[in-house]
């Protein structure tokens, strides 16, 4: 059986893609791609059924967050297939680059749906894919409902740090249209206001308190309500500062956006604790209920 399909690499200045060609027969996977002229050959053995890939599609689109993957839903969707979610939906994993304009990932999302002929699907996004699926209601996609999930609505302070630290991580254009103010937050946040009440969004806050520490002489420290990530700890103190409450990468404000069904917050939840039905109850229970 033959395929083909897309490989990509990531560099400083961009990403690089080129078509592929293969195929596969019976436990043996082999395809060519092509950079730079120079010819690559892939091959792959696997001993089982349970070592091969496999996907399962649907009326409801998942799309994930910014420098993460389709796999950043696994938990949920394994979860959710131990309810009747799968017995009332399609699901569809929907995989797009975080490094391109959020627009131009939207209106992918929407040649894709088309061309599959989904009709309204219910949307359930995290982080960035909230603003992709945001997008692609803004160009005229079909929807029922849209459910986003630690999404920087209006931005997030953090996409400034390429000014600051020089860092050109930060500068790929994706993160760059997270900026406050910046051409793509000025378009989506006018483009889809009328039609928010289909929305619903959530937050997650990490917080902790002032304590007394120390033994015979007492001092002042400050103690986390949960084992937060040690890097995302003093990215929630700057945020703090600038934007009041966050889940270590969004501001609370940003993510419920005024017009939107705002549930209420996720208390103690950091970023990638929203899409951990082990942490966010609340929100896999709202997701499984849909």
């Amino acid at each position: 059986m033959s395929f083909f399909g897309v490989i990509a690499r990531y560099e400083s200045d961009g990403k690089y893609s080129d078509d592929i060609t293969g195929s596969i027969s019976d436990s043996n996977i082999t395809f060519t791609a092509t950079f730079s002229d120079k010819e690559f050959f892939f091959s792959y053995n696997w001993s089982s059924e349970e070592d091969g890939l496999s996907c399962d599609w649907s009326t409801s689109v998942q799309e994930y967050g910014m420098n993460d993957n389709a796999t950043t839903w696994d938990r949920i969707l394994s979860r959710l297939q131990q309810t009747d979610f799968y017995s009332r939906h399609e699901v569809w994993v929907y995989q797009y680059n975080w490094m391109r304009h959020i627009r131009d990932n939207g209106q992918d999302l929407l040649n894709r749906v088309n061309t599959k002929g989904i009709r309204n699907p219910i949307l359930i996004s995290y982080s960035m894919g909230g603003l992709v699926a945001r997008a692609y209601v803004a160009l005229g996609g079909e929807f029922s409902k849209l459910v986003t999930l630690g999404t920087p609505n209006t931005g997030t302070p953090l996409a400034n740090l390429a000014n600051v630290t020089g860092i050109s991580w930060f500068d790929v254009t994706g993160v760059q249209d997270l900026r406050p103010g910046s051409d793509f937050m000025h378009w989506i946040n006018s483009a889809d206001s009328s039609i928010r009440y289909k929305y619903v969004t959530f937050a997650g806050r990490m917080d902790g308190y002032w304590d007394i520490c120390g033994g015979i002489i007492p001092y002042v420290c400050w103690k986390w309500y949960e084992d937060y990530p040690d890097w995302l700890k003093p990215v929630w103190w700057l945020l703090k500062a600038s934007s009041g409450n966050n889940d270590g990468l969004v501001p609370e404000s940003s993510a419920l956006l005024d017009g939107t069904d705002k549930k209420d917050v996720q208390k103690y939840r950091d970023h990638m604790d929203l899409v951990n039905p082990n942490k966010a109850i609340n929100v896999f229970n709202y997701i499984a209920g849909l």
